[in-house]
């Protein structure tokens, strides 16, 4: 191959150095192109997967709903009962331990404020009312609080029918009280329990 001509005008010495100038300035340039390609491979690569349809991530997995058992108040459809105030009225006796009462005559019990009683009075049927952390506590008067000084109740000479006891034995045990679904009243504790409606 002829060797290219020299340029026109220029010195002997700088035509003779033109062919290896010339080859020295193509290889810089292919090595220019070859470092391009190398480093836009990658970015083509992340243009690439920024571009391509992506999976949908799967949904949070719910969280299983628990849902608390019934008490056994809420069993038989009554509501507890945790406020005195919401026991003051008048009442007859409908059952003792579970049996409807029978009875020559009806027994009346009446609640006024913390004070439950029923006649006769002076055979020791009257207690105080309060609840304590949710807890019905039933004191008869004259047995906790009394003062040492203070004279018991007075003592009437009269005889007592067997369903008075039971109603003040049941009194007696009461630690919960509860409205039920005809509008009862209804204390129970201590194997006993006294079924109250209104009048």
């Amino acid at each position: 191959m002829s060797p290219a001509p020299a340029a026109r005008n220029s010195p002997p010495g700088v035509r003779a150095s033109l062919p290896a100038a010339a080859g020295f300035a193509r290889w810089p340039v292919r090595a220019y192109d070859g470092a391009m390609r190398l480093a836009s491979a990658p970015l083509a690569a992340a243009l690439l997967a920024a571009c391509s349809p992506q999976a949908p991530s799967p949904p949070p997995a719910e969280e299983p709903i628990t849902t608390p058992e019934p008490s056994a108040a809420a069993a038989d459809g009554s509501t507890p009962i945790t406020a005195v105030g919401e026991l003051i009225g008048e009442y007859r006796v409908a059952g003792i331990d579970g049996q409807p009462l029978d009875a020559p005559i009806g027994i009346a019990v009446s609640i006024d404020g913390p004070m439950l009683s029923f006649e006769p009075t002076c055979a020791g049927f009257v207690w105080s009312l309060e609840f304590v952390g949710g807890r019905l506590v039933t004191t008869r008067f004259g047995e906790a609080r009394a003062e040492p000084q203070v004279p018991p109740p007075p003592v009437c000479a009269v005889a007592v029918p067997p369903e008075h006891r039971a109603l003040a034995a049941a009194f007696d045990a009461a630690e919960r009280v509860s409205r039920t679904p005809a509008n009862g009243i209804e204390f129970t504790g201590g194997g006993h329990s006294v079924l109250l409606f209104g009048q």
